[in-house]
């Protein structure tokens, strides 16, 4: 079925549209959802989203607005300036608002949100690395700016105390346990995979974050990096398109690429870093020494970035051994990561 609506609608601010019909007949070609009133009549229904993703209307094909829905900015409904509350009840962030027995719960996938708290039902499973946010805030504190897919992790965003955070994607591949492994095994092998992942994390968090308390660029702003850090079995840990095929797999969105900013994962892999500590190639993998110092990690992880080494005299992260990254280091790192696409702001 084909739609063209009555009537479209624009409203912009600060450049970001924050109501948008679709008019054109690609765009209106499937209905958000049917109501079936036999076996042979379907009445096609249609959202109008704001610019974070919230379904404001619903309208029938003719146009016709059959439910207005406002919302707090934490995404409890204003009942008294909406219209037709029941007609549908996917609604704030387009998820679904659960009245049973009154707890006017959303679901979002891995957790429930009382948007009147407001408050996660649990704790963020990535809470440790968050240490400055409660494990049960809703993204960040600033509904307003951030949205949460699925109750996971956040994305890069300046928080209500003026602190930005950039989001790191990193895969750690390591050598798949053979299928015939015994259960012993396969369990020792789960936790050498965790204990991995831990250790990447503690010197990320130390030489990239200030052991969890953000880093100072030069103006005296805290900048939070957020690490999500993978470690996949693979049956070559040193195969070049595993890895290529892993970095755009866990890579991240960006807005307006250019060379150099692609948005994807760094990869950890075996190979040579023909005779240093680390090698990064390509922008995105990255081989560790056997004996690398302390640090390794974290400078070939910067170096992702795109930024270069200066002859190791910066005294920071980029020095030889490192050290913790410098406010130079975090203005220039903060400069040149592009900004990650937001599915409101940048759809």
């Amino acid at each position: 079925m084909i739609v063209e609506p009555r009537f479209s609608l624009s409203l912009q601010r600060n450049n970001h549209t924050l109501y948008s019909v679709p008019h054109s007949k690609e765009r209106q070609e499937s209905p958000s959802y049917v109501t079936r009133l036999s076996e042979a009549v379907e009445i096609g229904h249609y959202y109008i989203q704001d610019y974070m993703g919230n379904n404001r209307m619903v309208v029938n094909k003719n146009g016709t607005v059959e439910q207005v829905t406002h919302y707090y900015p934490y995404g409890s409904v204003i009942g008294d300036i909406s219209t037709n509350e029941n007609v549908q009840k996917y609604k704030f962030e387009g998820k679904e608002l659960d009245r049973t027995f009154g707890l006017d719960n959303y679901d979002i996938h891995a957790r429930q949100y009382f948007a009147m708290a407001p408050m996660w039902d649990k704790p963020d499973s990535k809470s440790e690395e968050y240490y400055h946010l409660s494990p049960y805030v809703y993204c960040g504190g600033d509904p307003l700016n951030i949205f949460d897919k699925d109750g996971k992790q956040p994305t890069k965003y300046i928080d209500e105390n003026g602190n930005k955070h950039i989001s790191w994607s990193i895969v750690v591949m390591v050598k798949a346990p053979k299928p015939n492994s015994s259960e012993k095994a396969i369990s020792k092998h789960e936790q050498y995979k965790q204990d991995l992942k831990d250790t990447y994390f503690q010197e990320f968090n130390h030489f990239l974050n200030g052991d969890g308390e953000g880093v100072k660029n030069s103006v005296g702003e805290t900048v939070y990096s957020d690490f999500n850090i993978v470690v996949v079995d693979v049956s070559d840990p040193s195969d070049i398109n595993t890895a290529n095929k892993l970095s755009n797999e866990y890579g991240q969105e960006i807005v307006n690429p250019i060379n150099g900013q692609n948005g994807k994962a760094a990869v950890f892999m075996k190979g040579s870093t023909k005779g240093g500590y680390g090698l990064t190639t390509g922008s995105n993998k990255i081989t560790i020494s056997f004996n690398a110092v302390p640090g390794t990690a974290s400078h070939e992880l910067f170096h992702t970035t795109n930024i270069k080494d200066n002859g190791y005299v910066s005294g920071g992260i980029l020095n030889s051994p490192p050290n913790p990254i410098t406010p130079n280091e975090v203005d220039e790192m903060w400069d040149i990561i592009p900004e990650k696409r937001d599915e409101r702001n940048n759809p």
